[in-house]
């Protein structure tokens, strides 16, 4: 209890709330002030509901034969509300897998060599809008290059010679050595028959 200038008249006991003080008398004239302390147990105060939280965490990719790549694996994150919708793959040469919703196992065949980047984009689903977002870490950067066609040039197989064998060679030798003997004698006789 406080007078007029706030000086402590008297400390009074703790019952405010269970049925009143009693101050006690006052003159016509006086003026007193009760000051008081009130303890309240005030509920905490309510937490942000949780952001939705998505990404797109990895893209892996491999080559297969005929210039074509193909999607190996593909990983998103998301909580809080966000769900995945779909996925966009580019495949860096103006061609693009649209809104697939899994895009593991696909493939695509290049028709030129060069180095090209492949991009996931994940798109979420996020407290009633598209959100569409991708990282480094769906991005693969490859290279393609088209095989060199190798020209072979078969030699023809000489033909073959008829193998007469050693033996043949000598026994033809000696039957026209003798044919040329008994032609040269006959000649000769008929020469000789002549002049005599």
């Amino acid at each position: 209890l406080l007078d007029q200038s706030n000086n402590l008249i008297k400390n009074l006991p703790d019952g405010l709330t269970q049925g009143g003080l009693n101050i006690g008398d006052l003159g016509a004239s006086q003026t007193e002030f009760l000051r008081f302390l009130a303890k309240v147990n005030c509920p905490p105060a309510p937490q942000p509901a949780p952001q939705p939280t998505y990404s797109c965490t990895a893209l892996g990719v491999e080559g297969e034969a005929n210039q074509t790549i193909k999607i190996t694996s593909f990983t998103t994150a998301q909580d809080n509300g966000a769900t995945l919708s779909s996925a966009t793959i580019d495949w860096g040469d103006n061609t693009a897998l649209l809104n697939t919703t899994q895009p593991v196992g696909s493939t695509h065949q290049y028709a030129n060599a060069g180095t090209y980047t492949i991009t996931a984009t994940a798109n979420f689903s996020v407290n009633g809008t598209n959100q569409s977002v991708t990282s480094p870490s769906c991005k693969q950067t490859i290279s393609i290059s088209v095989p060199t066609t190798t020209t072979t040039t078969t030699t023809p197989t000489p033909t073959k010679l008829v193998n007469t064998g050693p033996g043949n060679v000598i026994g033809t030798f000696i039957g026209i050595s003798i044919a040329g003997g008994i032609g040269y004698n006959l000649f000769i006789r008929r020469k000789l028959s002549r002049n005599i």
